[in-house]
């Protein structure tokens, strides 16, 4: 479902389920990531510069690296402003950090 630059999905990966919001606005975006059911996570902010600095909100205590790979490389893409929102139950493995990244940016460069 795609609505004036706001874009809802869910994406089944291994038995997990991620519900991923994506508001793309002029000078960047929100993206929220919940798993099974659509509550408030760990948020980081990251600007895009020479190198792309991120702050974070909360932090995520089930796995920060993937909150941070994700805003630097969406800040970079769309050379703006990436506030993501992470909610996981469990750290997540290799592949469905792969997956995860590959559909988000497939959203962000299309929208």
């Amino acid at each position: 479902m795609q609505n004036l630059g706001h874009v809802t999905k869910v994406i089944n990966i291994c038995n997990r389920k991620f519900i991923l919001h994506i508001l793309k606005l002029d000078n960047g975006c929100f993206i929220i990531i919940s798993e099974n059911s659509e509550k408030i996570g760990s948020m980081l902010a990251a600007i895009s510069t020479k190198i792309p600095t991120t702050v974070s909100i909360i932090p995520d205590r089930n796995d920060p690296f993937f909150s941070q790979l994700l805003s630097k490389q969406v800040s970079s893409t769309i050379n703006g402003i990436c506030i993501t929102s992470v909610y996981l139950l469990k750290k997540l493995d290799t592949e469905t950090v792969k997956i995860l990244i590959t559909d988000i940016m497939k959203i962000i460069k299309n929208a």
